[in-house]
């Protein structure tokens, strides 16, 4: 952290642990159950990424137990000093970047640069982005960016660019494993016609918004806590959501013709593409200020409930 006060705070903190519990799906009945439900409970205080999250967790907790948390939601911030549009001078860029060495990777200025910029995890949906893609490529001049930490894990990307029938000297798939500076991402984002953010549920969405700040349309589904800080226009609906897994987390289904359909809409409305200003890290952080300098008032009563706690959350660690 290189925030002297967030140091100074964290350094003289009134708590012993923090922890970090990723909100991005609720249960059928919107809100978590189970152990994920002992976690928040062995909690103090909550700080949320979105509202969309903040009322999962109130109706998981209740309107007391929230309180006693003192409940609430501060978004991320960008930092606009560094994600702003660049324009499209730096497609050349992407030759540098590139760990697919078999095709010619200088990108035309009338070809159509899309984006993926996502980890390799089971609910960033890269099977539902490819085969997007792939109908993309049947009406347009398609050259394809992928951003990620690896090429195989929960995803085969390779296979599924097979699959589709994007792996050709046409569309010249350009795949970047290497962590870039902020500064290189932004020129890169600021390089794509658009960007697909293809999560079946974010806290917050980083590249989401590091593509808006750049001036790049991002397509993604209407779940999660990034849309109500995103132009409808560049949501797409669920068809229905599925369980998943022992926790029974909520998963959104797409239809990929929906997504099709919301990247012709774009292209036709021509919204105006910017970072909310309230998302801009300048204007956000007085509020964080505010949060870091409230503290965590602690009494005995309060320690020794939180231990016990921490006690019994012992028994049901993953």
């Amino acid at each position: 952290c290189d925030d002297p006060l967030i140091r100074q705070y964290l350094a003289n903190a009134p708590f012993d642990k923090w922890g970090y519990f990723a909100i991005d799906a609720s249960g059928p009945n919107g809100k978590l159950s189970g152990v994920l439900k002992e976690c928040l409970l062995g909690y103090d205080r909550v700080l949320c990424y979105s509202q969309w999250a903040e009322k999962i967790v109130l109706n998981t907790l209740g309107v007391s137990e929230s309180g006693d948390r003192n409940l609430q939601s501060i978004p991320h911030g960008i930092d606009t000093d560094v994600f702003y549009p660049r324009g499209k001078k730096w497609r050349q860029m992407f030759g540098q970047l590139a760990t697919n060495g078999q095709f010619n990777l200088s990108i035309k200025a009338d070809e159509f640069l899309a984006g993926i910029v996502a980890t390799n995890q089971f609910r960033k949906d890269y099977g539902l982005a490819i085969q997007v893609c792939a109908e993309l490529a049947k009406t347009k001049k398609l050259r394809l960016w992928i951003h990620t930490d690896r090429l195989d894990n929960t995803w085969s990307i390779p296979f599924l660019l097979s699959d589709f029938g994007l792996n050709t000297k046409a569309v010249a798939p350009i795949i970047s494993l290497a962590q870039h500076s902020d500064d290189t991402m932004a020129k890169l984002y600021s390089s794509c016609d658009l960007t697909l953010a293809p999560g079946l549920g974010e806290g917050y969405g980083y590249p989401i918004f590091e593509s808006l700040a750049c001036g790049t349309p991002v397509i993604h589904g209407d779940s999660g806590g990034a849309p109500e800080h995103m132009p409808p226009c560049m949501l797409v609906k669920p068809q229905v959501f599925r369980l998943e897994g022992q926790w029974g987390c909520a998963r959104p289904v797409f239809d990929p013709m929906d997504w099709v359909d919301a990247i012709e809409l774009v292209e036709t409305a021509k919204p105006e593409v910017k970072l909310p200003e309230h998302l801009a890290w300048n204007n956000l952080w007085p509020t964080w200020e505010k949060w870091f300098r409230k503290g965590v008032p602690h009494d005995a009563d309060g320690l020794r409930d939180r231990n016990a706690r921490a006690a019994n959350m012992e028994t049901v660690r993953l």
